[in-house]
């Protein structure tokens, strides 16, 4: 059995596997921490990304950390340690879906910096907080912060 905790102030990631089959990941919290998900009020915000779950691999950012930036019109910009890429978003009540376009080629950006920009081409289910947002799906678990 593997259990990943973060602080208690925040929600924790626990990842269990009982019986040798693959591995599965929630995000829990008390539900006073959760806001309701509002699709519009992430537009103008920063986000940066703290912590990415991916299957049995856990990638922690400790500086560096990309940044997610919510535009208008489901624009989405993302800055990595080297290059900056675009997207798009599409987010409704519970869930919201990704899709990565172009990035610059300045260098080689780190590998947990490649995990998250390889991920943002999926659909995820949200959880929002006053300070974090939440994404989750099937293998995936991310957390970013809100920026200031």
């Amino acid at each position: 059995m593997t259990v990943f905790l973060v602080n208690c102030k925040s929600p924790k990631v626990s990842s269990v596997s009982s019986d040798n089959s693959e591995p599965t990941s929630k995000v829990e919290t008390s539900e006073e921490d959760f806001i309701k998900n509002n699709p519009k009020a992430l537009i103008g915000k920063k986000y940066q990304v703290t912590q990415l779950k991916d299957g049995d691999a856990l990638y922690a950012f400790p500086k560096n950390n990309p940044i997610v930036t919510f535009g208008e019109e489901g624009k989405l910009g993302t800055k990595l340690s080297k290059n900056r890429c675009g997207g798009n978003y599409k987010a409704g009540k519970v869930k919201i879906s990704f899709s990565a376009d172009a990035c610059t080629e300045m260098c080689c950006d780190s590998k947990e910096d490649m995990a998250f920009q390889g991920l943002l081409s999926n659909t995820f289910s949200y959880k929002m907080t006053s300070t974090n947002l939440i994404l989750t799906n099937d293998r995936t678990m991310i957390r970013l912060q809100l920026v200031d």
